[in-house]
Parts: C-alpha cells; structure tokens; sequence
C-alpha cells in the first residue's frame, strides 16, 4: 500500500499520537512504551516515517514524508 497520506491527514494522525502519548505518561505509563505506541497509532493511518521523542514531562513527534519540510507538533 503505497497510497500518499494528505497533510490534513497526516497532522490528524500525529495529533492524535500526541494526545495518546500525553495520557499515557500523565497515568504513569513509561516512556519506552509510550515512544513505542506513538509510531503504531501513525502507521496505522499510513505514515511510514515518523520520529517520537518522549521523556517523563511530554511528548513530541515529527512525521516526515521525504518531500516536504516534517509536520510537527508539540
């Protein structure tokens, strides 16, 4: 399956990631769990390359596509 994901796309997927890790941490999940879940719920909606930082206070992830600058959110 090689269909392109839209940004629109793309920034809800990374978005909802985010908010997943967030909940996650903020009920005493680790982070090495966390930095694990955030990729699966993206690859699910189709992003292949996506980059999760995670430590005790928050999360952060950057999809990059290869073609465009990354979509990011914090």
């Amino acid at each position: 399956m090689s269909e392109a994901v839209s940004d629109a796309d793309a920034n809800r997927a990374v978005s909802l990631a985010l908010r997943v890790g967030e909940l996650l941490l903020a009920n005493g999940e680790g982070t090495e769990r966390v930095t694990a879940t955030m990729p699966a719920i993206t690859r699910a909606y189709g992003l292949r390359r996506i980059e999760a930082d995670v430590n005790p206070v928050g999360a952060d992830a950057v999809a990059r596509s290869g073609r465009r600058p990354p979509a990011g959110h914090r």
